[in-house]
């Protein structure tokens, strides 16, 4: 009984962190993006790289982009290179239903590491294709409700030399035809990772374990792994 109202306990504090992370971003700039209408400099955008270029040089401390497309499914690219930006990006889909998620192809020639270096980098509701892969070069990285699908190169590299924590909730991998995630922690273990009630189907490999001090900085709990999925 007492370690049933621990855990109560535990999952209260999680979900009013979480609603006060939401609330916080609910009430910081938000720039939107919307093929269908006409831009306005500093609030509504017609691609996502315009909205990135637009929150790179604003040097705010939190800011979230917003796809609120409003006729048929949109695919983004995503070629800019962040590098200004200094404060917490959220960068959020606008619909509930996977089926019309706005897809962003990570396409750029760089590995846009400045765009999470030393921040807090937070994706919800969007589906991430292409062939380019994230480094978080010391930023933190949370995925929550996203669909990682049909990714040709490493999805993302995840290295750390101070205390960086990456996450994914509730979210999709399929179809990756590379190993999904490289591992290089060079200073006792960070960045921490850790995957929960997420699905892993048809793809090639999940890690490729490099430079790995402590494993332990590594949890994968209540998955999912389908059609011969290897962990490593």
């Amino acid at each position: 009984m007492d370690s049933a109202i621990r855990d109560t306990k535990k999952i209260s504090v999680l979900f009013i962190f979480f609603l006060l992370t939401t609330l916080t971003c609910l009430g910081a700039k938000t720039v939107t993006v919307n093929p269908d209408s006409s831009e306005i400099s500093g609030v509504r955008y017609k691609t996502f790289d315009g909205a990135l270029k637009s929150i790179d040089s604003t040097h705010s401390s939190s800011d979230t982009i917003l796809f609120v497309e409003t006729t048929k499914q949109q695919t983004y690219s995503m070629s800019a290179f962040v590098s200004n930006y200094t404060g917490s990006l959220y960068i959020i889909g606008k619909r509930n239903n996977p089926d019309s998620f706005p897809i962003i192809n990570h396409s750029g020639a760089e590995m846009h590491y400045n765009l999470f270096q030393n921040k807090y980098v937070f994706f919800e509701k969007v589906i991430l294709t292409g062939v380019t892969t994230f480094d978080n070069h010391d930023g933190s990285i949370f995925f929550k409700n996203c669909v990682i699908r049909n990714t040709s190169s490493k999805f993302a590299i995840f290295r750390g030399n101070t205390t960086p924590s990456i996450g994914f909730e509730n979210c999709l991998f399929t179809n990756a035809k590379d190993t999904l995630f490289r591992l290089d922690y060079y200073n006792g273990g960070y960045p921490k990772l850790k995957i929960t009630n997420c699905t892993f189907d048809s793809c090639l490999a999940i890690f490729n374990t490099s430079n790995v001090y402590n494993r332990d900085s590594v949890v994968i709990k209540n998955c999912i792994f389908t059609n011969a999925v290897p962990v490593s």
